[in-house]
This record gives C-alpha cells, sequence and structure tokens, in this order.
C-alpha cells in the first residue's frame, strides 16, 4: 500500500484505500492548517536556503528515482502502471526521461536561462549594463493543479516552485496522483526542512470547499489541464495571487531536407510513442520537405515502421484519444500498421 499524499503538518490524517493506494481524507479546516504550516516552513526554512543547497537536495531525490534498486524508484514503477495506464515499459521510460531532467545541471541551466544570474535568488546583485543591483523572489506559497495525462510534470513543476523558494501544496489529477507525492517524500527524507515547505494530496475536482481553501491561502497559481478547467480556477483565483495558466497544447514537427532519412524517422518515432501520444510534446503531425534523400511518402513509410517498432519497446495499454487524420506524413500511432 502506497500513500499517494505528502502532508507533513497533517501526520496521522485519515485515509482511504483505493485499489494499492491510499489518499488523505481532507476537510477545509485541515487543508488551512496544512497550508498555514507550508508558509511558517517557507519562513523559516527555504526563503533564505542558498539556491545551490535547493538545487543539491533535488539532485539527491533525481538520482534516487534514476536508481532501479531504490525504494522510490521501486514504488513509482509498481503504481505507476495501474494509477496511469501506462505499461510498465513506459513508466520505466518516462522516469529515466523525466528523473535525467530534475539533475542538477539542468536546473542550473534553467536557472540561468531564466535571471542569467542565478544568485539574484539569495541577494542583491549587479544588473548587466547597469549601475544598479537586482534581486528576484518566489511567492510565499504557490497552489498548483495538474492534468494526469503525463507523468512527471507535476515533479518538474514542483521543482521550479522549490528553486524560487516558494512553498507549494499540488493537487495532483486522479489520473496520476501519485509520483508528485513520492517525490515530496524523497525530499522529505533527504532534506526535512525542506520537505517540509511541500505538501501534495489529492480531491475531486468537484469539492469546491477544498479548492476554495487553497486558492484563499495561495500567492500565486499555476493551473495545467483543458481550457475549461484552466478558465475555471482563473475565475476563482483571488485579486492579490498571480495565475499562470498552462491549456490545451498540440505539438507537429517539420523535416527539413536535409533531415528526411531513415534516422529521423526512428528518432521522430521515439516522440511520437512518448506518453502514448498523450502529451503535449508528443507530435500528432509531421511536414517533411520535398527534395531530401527520402521523399515525404517514403519517409512516411519509414516512420511507420518505426513505429511498429517503438509498439514491441514501448506497448501501449490504454486507448490513445487522438482522432486518426489520413496524410501520407501523419505520424499517430492509431492509424498507422504495427510491425
Amino acid at each position: 500500500m502506497t500513500d499517494a499524499f505528502h502532508l507533513p503538518a497533517l501526520p496521522n490524517i485519515p485515509a482511504e484505500q483505493r485499489g494499492t493506494l491510499r489518499f488523505a481524507c481532507l476537510t477545509p479546516e485541515l487543508l488551512t492548517r496544512q497550508l498555514q504550516a507550508l508558509g511558517t516552513a517557507r519562513d523559516e526554512h527555504l526563503a533564505e536556503r542558498p539556491i545551490a543547497e535547493i538545487v543539491r537536495v533535488v539532485d539527491r531525490v533525481a538520482e534516487r528515482f534514476l536508481d532501479p534498486a531504490d525504494p522510490l524508484r521501486g514504488a513509482a514503477e509498481a503504481a505507476l502502471p495501474e494509477a496511469t495506464g501506462f505499461s510498465p515499459p513506459m513508466v520505466r521510460h518516462v522516469l529515466d526521461r523525466m528523473a535525467a531532467s530534475w539533475r542538477a545541471e539542468r536546473a542550473w541551466t534553467l536557472l540561468r536561462a531564466e535571471f542569467g544570474d542565478p544568485g539574484v535568488l539569495d541577494g542583491f546583485r549587479p544588473r548587466p549594463g547597469s549601475p544598479g543591483l537586482t534581486r528576484a523572489w518566489g511567492p510565499r506559497l504557490t497552489f498548483q493543479l495538474w492534468s494526469g495525462n503525463v507523468p512527471g510534470v507535476a515533479v518538474t513543476a514542483l521543482v521550479r516552485t522549490l528553486l524560487v523558494k516558494s512553498a507549494s501544496f499540488g493537487k495532483p489529477a486522479a489520473g496520476e496522483p501519485l509520483l508528485a507525492a513520492l517525490f515530496a517524500q524523497g525530499i522529505a527524507e533527504t532534506d526535512p526542512e525542506l520537505g517540509a515547505c511541500i505538501a501534495v494530496a489529492h480531491w475531486p475536482g468537484a469539492d469546491d470547499a477544498l479548492t476554495g481553501a487553497a486558492l484563499a491561502h495561495a500567492d500565486a497559481v499555476v493551473v495545467y489541464g483543458g481550457a475549461e478547467a484552466v478558465e475555471a480556477v482563473r475565475i476563482r483565483t483571488p485579486p492579490h495571487a498571480r495565475f499562470l495558466g498552462y491549456g490545451h497544447r498540440l505539438s507537429f514537427g517539420v523535416v527539413g531536407r536535409e533531415a528526411a532519412n531513415a534516422d529521423t524517422a526512428r528518432r521522430a518515432a521515439g516522440d511520437v510513442a512518448l506518453f502514448d501520444q498523450q502529451g503535449c510534446v508528443s507530435p500528432h503531425l509531421f511536414y517533411v520537405e520535398e527534395g531530401g534523400e527520402v521523399a515525404p511518402p517514403a519517409w512516411a513509410r519509414l516512420l511507420a515502421d518505426a513505429i511498429g517498432e517503438q509498439e514491441a519497446e514501448l506497448p501501449r495499454v490504454r486507448s490513445v484519444r487522438v482522432k486518426p487524420r489520413r496524410s501520407s506524413s501523419f505520424a499517430g500511432r492509431r492509424n498507422l500498421p504495427r510491425r
């Protein structure tokens, strides 16, 4: 039995079992207690924590998720296929790719891209090209609502919130309620003070009282989901809170004539297969330029063959919610032949 929640201020909270997972039985009063504790923990343990220490803690937890022998990795591999509908090989593949993106090198790359000098999160720093100084502060408490179609996105969101020294309460979707809770558990085991700054718990979307309590305490609100879900939260977000919505996305690929070859088709097939084509990064369409080593119709056949090979390595379990399209360069997994 695995807990699909991390509520450090509520150690004895009742929980109900659903399959192999346990879900916290929250009330608005209990949630408010946890939210208040998050703000206090942020002030005491996170606001003045050097950014380098935060990166090191996250890196150690990411390393655990990359280790097949680690209990955290084992719990994720055991529970995620049933929780998400992805096949065990796909879960292992996704965990490897996602955990690699939480490592220290990636974090520093992200911080430099966003801030130039990550030191602005620790104190005032010289402003390039100006005699002045600058500093960056994250929100005190961020409330995040995550979609359930792509495992790992919730953890990436938690990592980015920690990097700006914001406490975070995350509400995962029913379709993927576990991985963020396991990650938060790993943070708490590695650094209990930092673990006190993160909480994760699921509740039904129709529970307006719980959602309202979380929104009332948030300084920032981050939502992943469809357009209607994002808008429903946006209109309820208090004026004092910053709102960031990440709605529906659809990816496509463009293959220039210089890249119209078998190797590109194999690589494209891997992108198509990832997340059973449920992720916004999973292309649904390819445009192939004429005049390359392989003509577009032949490249589409190479792609179909490569997708068949991917099916053997990363088999689908759940159905794919993508309508078939008729096109010689379409890369959907439903309407291309298997090997």
